[in-house]
């Protein structure tokens, strides 16, 4: 396969400026991001300003001063192999993007904005409505539980170890769980008092996928936010590289953190290892601070955070902190109950060690305690039977989205959120309440992408792409290789199927007619402001329009309706 580049004419200036400034130095320090995109960026600046003989490759993972000193003192030379499989992920995007949205544009008439494909981003939308396929076909499970109320704050439940009901020991086939309410009288007796002692679970460095998740607001918000810690305020920066998907802490943060732990809370408390890999093999570390002696609320106080700003960096905080405490460790005692042969429990638990709960204080609140021995006779004031059935699988957050992408290895941390924002700009998602809903616009272009290479609109395929280039990075695959065989097939796939795709139309209509000439009104969007708005179906022969009511969102959800007629 054989490619080429074009310069834009806009950047002849920036480069001309380039050259010039750097004849006047003897040496030159590159220092773009250290991944597969800086490391391109690294490459194409030394070829363009004819540098060869003179530059040296920095790298580092935080805008600190001892950070930056440490890299100047340790220079590189590029890494080739990470530029080979940056320009193969480009190419390859470009191909299956170029291709597939232009033949996808051609089988949709009537779209409401030019239909795009991509690689990562389609399988992003099947994901999405993947997951409505899935809450559409599924079908809920009644099922009953029964509560034994001795007051307002304290209650006992059923259970049946023997012979739960879909597998779950505290649900009841409902007609059977009428028949025990009736059988339910009195008292419950102390039949079984079990005592045990659990670690808490270790926590895991944060990386970027989880993250987005965690944070709970939209991915461009915690993205951008992201940003401007890591380039950070006064001095340097307060976290380090976010766009990362390791979960590893290097050997210095991990000794910084011990001292930490030991001058602020004492020894017991640094943990004896670290969840996630703890070493310096690798070139990216999990996000983390840059100086735990910089608190959140120090950092809000010095630095006037913003809201957002305040909130990530307290999260990254409290998480790497965590990451290097030891574990609580939680007593808990299960208390068994009868009552006419139907067993009841409750459980109750107290903090003995609390570990990384040091820092957060709301875990230990005391639980109000049931105390209570062997054949004790507790009354109960009413059993309560409560029928309820199981709920759909829940549509993905943005956060859930790209936790869902990293799982599967489709996509980068650094195109997470570029993602998503494209989905939307194609209106091919809604937002919902915290949600990512499909459009039916949305469900089409699929639908034309699966018809014209569903071998490629597949996660398993953009996952072992996603393989091809880590491999590539490491110098064990030929990247020429893999484009050549990446080419034969796409070309054979997009061939034989383009022929027999059938054009299908994507009006959006409003269940009104038009005023003046009777017809359907539709959605209708300008490109320019990029705004909707409703206008006349039989435009241009009649010019009706109106705006959208300012609860869009409410009207849209009532009124769209997705024509998918086959023309």
């Amino acid at each position: 396969m054989r490619t080429y580049i074009w310069r834009k004419q806009d950047k002849k200036k920036v480069i001309k400026d380039l050259k010039a400034a750097s004849k006047k130095f003897d040496e030159i320090l590159i220092a773009t991001d250290p991944d597969r995109e800086g490391e391109a960026i690294a490459a194409n600046l030394v070829n363009l300003l004819e540098i060869q003989n003179k530059y040296k490759r920095i790298k580092y993972n935080e805008i600190t001063e001892t950070a930056i000193k440490n890299a100047i003192e340790n220079p590189l030379l590029i890494n080739q192999n990470l530029v080979n499989a940056q320009k193969t992920r480009r190419i390859l995007d470009r191909i299956i993007g170029f291709r597939l949205s232009r033949i996808v544009d051609l089988k949709i008439s009537q779209p409401p904005i030019t239909p795009t494909a991509g690689r990562v981003q389609s399988v992003a939308l099947k994901l999405i409505i993947d997951k409505e396929k899935e809450r559409k076909s599924f079908v809920p499970i009644q099922y009953s539980t029964i509560k034994a109320l001795q007051s307002d704050e304290i209650e006992f439940e059923y259970f049946n170890n023997i012979k739960p009901y879909q597998n779950n020991s505290l649900w009841i086939e409902p007609k059977e769980a009428e028949a025990i309410i009736k059988e339910l009288k009195g008292d419950l007796v102390v039949k079984n008092i079990k005592v045990s002692e659990k670690k808490e679970a270790k926590v895991t460095p944060f990386k970027q996928s989880v993250l987005y998740k965690r944070a709970g607001i939209s991915s461009g918000a915690v993205q951008a936010s992201l940003q401007s810690l890591y380039e950070g305020y006064g001095s340097g920066g307060l976290i380090s590289y976010p766009r990362t998907d390791s979960t590893r802490l290097s050997k210095t943060f991990l000794e910084h953190a011990q001292q930490f732990i030991v001058k602020n809370f004492g020894q017991e408390y640094v943990a004896k290892d670290i969840k996630g890999f703890a070493g310096d093999q690798d070139a990216h570390e999990a996000i983390r601070p840059t100086d735990l002696n910089l608190t959140p609320d120090k950092a809000k106080e010095m630095f006037e955070l913003k809201e957002i700003d305040y909130k990530i960096y307290s999260l990254i905080y409290q998480n790497s902190l965590q990451a290097t405490m030891n574990v609580p460790i939680r007593k808990t005692v299960r208390y068994e109950l009868e009552n006419n042969n139907h067993s009841f429990k409750a459980t109750e638990s107290d903090i003995i060690f609390d570990g990384y709960y040091k820092i957060m204080p709301d875990k230990l609140n005391k639980e109000k305690k049931l105390n209570l021995k062997l054949n004790d006779v507790v009354p109960i004031k009413e059993y309560k039977l409560i029928n309820s059935e199981t709920q759909p699988p829940s549509r993905y957050s943005e956060g859930s989205l790209i936790e869902a992408m990293d799982e599967i290895k489709v996509g980068r941390p650094s195109t997470f959120a570029t993602i998503i924002k494209t989905l939307k700009e194609r209106l091919y998602v809604e937002n919902g309440e915290k949600t990512l809903i499909p459009s039916d616009f949305g469900s089409i272009v699929l639908e034309k992408l699966f018809e014209i290479s569903p071998e490629i609109i597949n996660e398993k395929y953009t996952s072992s792409i996603e393989e091809k280039l880590d491999l590539i990075a490491e110098g064990t695959e030929d990247y020429k290789k893999v484009l050549d065989i990446f080419w034969e097939d796409f070309q054979k796939n997009v061939e034989t199927t383009t022929e027999n795709i059938t054009r299908t139309s994507a009006i959006q209509k409003v269940d009104e007619m038009c005023p003046e000439d009777n017809v359907d009104l539709i959605f209708r969007f300008n490109k320019a402001t990029r705004q909707k708005f409703i206008g006349c179906s039989n435009f241009p022969k009649c010019k009706f329009v109106k705006s959208l009511p300012n609860s869009s969102q409410s009207y849209k959800k009532k009124y769209v309706n997705w024509s998918k007629k086959k023309q």
